[in-house]
């Protein structure tokens, strides 16, 4: 079992979750509502986050991004090298897409912020 602070409500749930060897089942104990429960299994299972960083601009300052939907994080790290190996022209408007379906994933980053 391993221990889990619920991140989507107020609440943030103490629970405990783990899968079982034997049947492969997933356990959830210590969530106030279902959607702790399904944080702790998709926790478990493919655990997700939207990743929020910097994309580098030429000629100028680096631009706040994030990324439109979660991505897995077992690829965070290659979207950030790609990141850091790219530039984006200015002016760069906050809702630009920077790098559309990075790595395949189907998810865009966009610009958080205005670089005129």
């Amino acid at each position: 079992m391993k221990k889990y602070t619920c991140i989507l409500c107020p609440v943030s749930c103490e629970m405990e979750a783990g899968q079982a060897v034997d049947h492969g089942e997933i356990s959830v104990s210590g969530n106030a509502c279902k959607r702790g429960e399904v944080y702790a299994r998709m926790e478990i299972i493919n655990p997700q986050r939207i990743l929020t960083t910097l994309f580098p601009v030429t000629r100028g300052k680096a631009v706040p991004c994030k990324s439109g939907a979660p991505l897995d994080n077992h690829k965070l790290f290659d979207v950030i090298k790609l990141i850091k190996n790219s530039r984006a022209q200015k002016p760069v408007k906050a809702g630009d897409i920077l790098l559309p379906n990075v790595l395949g994933t189907g998810v865009d980053i966009i610009a958080t912020a205005d670089r005129p």
